[in-house]
């Protein structure tokens, strides 16, 4: 999970231990509060509480307030009340500052007193705006007609082929040169039954009419007097999503992304539909499972990719998370990094955005998204291999791809690893996040699952590709195997900005957010190669990852910085370009 970012609470709102020590009791006063939980929001950032003394006559009950946040703030901090005084009115405020749109923050307010103690609980939400207009920064300009350089194959003009000639042979020269070629070409169509539509004198080449351009093409190519004959292929614009907060996703603008879309085929369509975007052709989704603190199916941003999941802490088929909290937003989150829908105007896309990519949700904690076992987890890896679990239905839906942004210490965990090996049997791709705990000699290295054999540990990087400071690693103990984007960028928020719950987007770092990029760029693999199995996968994915020798070191970079778009095409051998550079 992400480390708390500076200005959360430590802890979140729904789950909370609360304890307190009575401080004795003066002329027995009687320590009364209310009300027992404050929610706040930016539009409404202050709120008052009342302290009164119900206690005896005469007594009086001296009390304090405090909270685990440093941005809660209290007005007056302490006081005292007597019996049958008027109650101590306390204005309670968050200084919001530091957070930015979509971050939750919660606190545990403590009132000490010699009449009793007593605990109140702050919940505050920093409202977001769908469009990220709010707090984003100058969109970035992008390049309008810029076009693309690789057509995708069977995006042709129906009958037409583009055919080039060699220049016959013999001493011609300026208009004599000319009206040679021209013969030949006059020639060659009449050999090849072809009809001139029109000529490219500057550029050296006949638009011809034929029945069968592919078959046309080649059999022209054959033709010593040609050297070259293609379909008149479609310029496709190198879109990018047309969602609003697009330019805030550092994450997703970098790392070879874009050019991964293009190669996937997510920007186009093979047969013209505009429903088929990011399909590999074979006609089957691809399925992505989030193991988490659940996922809000009902967002804006997710809904239309989610299939029926399930929650394994209740047992139930409901794997929505609890009331909004930074903690319980997390699974909601991650989601969104993967596969939150693309192009659709808006909020914000995932890595893999296109509509067959679906959204498996599993939620393993309670509802304030803090409590989850071992024994749960790896019932979910299971049920979302398909595999059958007892006392919960058969998932009709197994997935590809499994993602664990969770982490269960550094301790080799046997239950876990026996789950997760035979959920990759299955035929699961399993990715977990690397931790967020980084000593500086990787003593302890990565945490459970991302320790176990069968899965893909994935550490965090900045926008920089330097490790993330947070990110864990091992010199002497189980480290990553890859690295990807979960850490610190350009972005107005700093961070990773995604989905969270209530149709809002907020922002998050950690290594929870590096390993649903990753799973996502796997999903977008599948998505071209439906085929390949989770070592085939598997060596994609690490087998095309950026590595500088001179900057990184395999214990605290595995494999390198993940690159989608070398991973997705298979341009294997190239580890020390820049994720984009060819």
């Amino acid at each position: 999970m992400p480390p708390i970012p500076r200005g959360f609470a430590v802890l979140p709102l729904a789950m909370l231990i609360l304890g307190l020590t009575a401080c004795g009791a003066f002329q027995s006063p009687t320590l009364e509060v209310g009300p027992e939980q404050l929610q706040l929001d930016s539009n409404f950032p202050v709120k008052e509480i009342a302290i009164s003394n119900a206690g005896g006559a005469y007594s009086v009950l001296r009390w304090s307030v405090s909270s685990d946040s440093p941005l809660i703030h209290f007005s007056p901090s302490r006081g005292e009340v007597r019996a049958g005084g008027s109650a101590e009115v306390i204005r309670v405020s968050v200084d919001f500052s530091s957070l930015e749109q979509g971050d939750v923050a919660a606190a545990t307010v403590w009132i000490e007193s010699n009449g009793g103690d007593a605990e109140l609980q702050v919940g505050f939400l920093m409202d977001s705006t769908r469009a990220c207009a709010a707090n984003m920064e100058e969109p970035k300009s992008v390049e309008a007609g810029q076009l693309s350089a690789s057509p995708i194959a069977g995006a042709f003009v129906p009958g037409e082929v583009l055919v080039g000639y060699r220049r016959p042979e013999g001493e011609f020269s300026g208009l004599s040169a000319r009206l040679a070629l021209e013969a030949q070409a006059g020639m060659v169509r009449a050999d090849h039954e072809l009809r001139l539509l029109s000529t490219s004198a500057a550029a050296g080449f006949e638009r011809v009419a034929t029945e069968d351009p592919p078959a046309t093409a080649k059999r022209l190519a054959a033709d010593p007097r040609v050297e070259f004959a293609h379909p008149n292929y479609y310029v496709r614009p190198l879109t990018l999503p047309n969602d609003p907060c697009y330019f805030d996703q550092w994450n997703i603008q970098g790392f070879g992304l874009p050019e991964a879309w293009e190669h996937s085929g997510l920007t186009s369509s093979d047969d013209g539909d505009p429903d088929s975007r990011g399909s590999s052709g074979s006609g089957s989704d691809v399925v992505v499972a989030i193991i988490d603190t659940g996922v809000d199916v009902d967002h804006e941003d997710l809904r239309n990719k989610t299939l029926q999941g399930i929650d394994l802490r209740d047992r139930d088929d409901d794997p929505r998370p609890g009331a909004p909290s930074h903690a319980s937003a997390h699974g909601t989150h991650v989601a969104g990094i993967a596969l939150a829908e693309g192009n659709n105007g808006v909020g914000v896309a995932g890595v893999a955005y296109g509509p067959r990519v679906r959204l498996l949700p599993v939620k393993i904690f309670d509802d304030s998204g803090m409590q989850a076992t071992t024994a749960d987890l790896a019932d979910a890896m299971l049920w979302a291999a398909g595999i059958s679990v007892h006392g919960l239905p058969r998932n009709p839906h197994p997935a590809d791809i499994i993602n664990m942004s969770v982490g269960a210490g550094s301790n080799r965990v046997p239950a876990l690893e026996r789950a997760a090996e035979r959920a990759r049997l299955a035929g699961a791709l399993l990715l977990a996040a690397a931790g967020n705990n980084s000593s500086t000699n990787g003593q302890h290295g990565v945490q459970a699952p991302a320790n176990a054999p069968a899965v893909i540990a994935v550490g965090s990087v900045d926008e920089s590709l330097t490790r993330s400071s947070f990110s864990d690693w091992g010199e002497f103990a189980p480290t990553v195997d890859i690295m990807a984007p979960g850490g610190y960028g350009s972005a107005s928020c700093l961070r990773v900005r995604s989905t969270v719950p209530w149709n809002n987007y907020g922002c998050m770092a950690g290594t929870s957010m590096a390993a649903p990029f990753a799973a996502g760029v796997a999903a977008l693999i599948l998505s071209r190669e439906p085929g390949l199995d989770p070592q085939e996968l598997t060596d994609r994915l690490l087998g095309t990852a950026y590595f500088d020798p001179t900057t990184m070191n395999s214990d605290e970079y595995g494999s390198g910085v993940l690159c989608a778009d070398r991973a997705v095409s298979g341009s294997l051998g190239r580890r020390s370009l820049p994720c984009g550079a060819h």
